[in-house]
């Protein structure tokens, strides 16, 4: 257990700062986590963002609220990849995948609904931060769209 620990921290440590700078390089995410280190080249201010985030969560609960969060936030996650399914196969103009699933909405519907009833056992208590990380990221994410639409005012106007 402990190796396997182990494995997963190193492989998060490693990818999601990575992700929070990636984010933040498409616009998603203010830029400010997008800055990169002038001698390492690595994104510095989205790694200390998240070791800033893992060192408030290791001092604000102990192990097994931090492991109730982590299952409410891979839940949320999940059933939103189930949803965007759906949505993904709506959308015009875009190739047909290689390999498509047969009643694969149905599957998508069924996994929302599993993982909107698992999040549903859960207390007020325990699902609380949740929102707050929501609540969190759509304010990063309206900064950053905020943060776009001054660039695209910048843009000067064709000759």
């Amino acid at each position: 257990a402990m190796i396997s620990t182990y494995g997963w921290t190193v492989g998060s440590v490693l990818s999601s700062p990575r992700i929070l700078y990636s984010m933040s390089e498409r616009g998603d995410l203010p830029a400010w986590l997008a800055h990169v280190h002038a001698r390492f080249r690595t994104p510095d201010v989205a790694i200390l963002a998240y070791a800033l985030a893992g060192l408030l969560f290791a001092l604000s609960g102990g192990f097994a609220a931090n492991a109730t969060i982590s299952a409410i936030v891979r839940l949320l996650t999940y059933g939103l990849v189930c949803a965007s399914l759906v949505a993904l196969r709506r959308r015009s103009g875009v190739e047909p995948p290689a390999f498509r699933l047969r009643a694969g909405g149905l599957v998508a519907a069924v996994g929302v609904l599993f993982c909107l009833w698992l999040v549903s056992t859960r207390t007020f208590t325990q699902a609380w931060i949740l929102l707050a990380l929501v609540a969190l990221g759509a304010v990063l994410w309206w900064a950053a769209g905020r943060g776009r639409n001054r660039g695209r005012d910048r843009v000067a106007p064709a000759v």
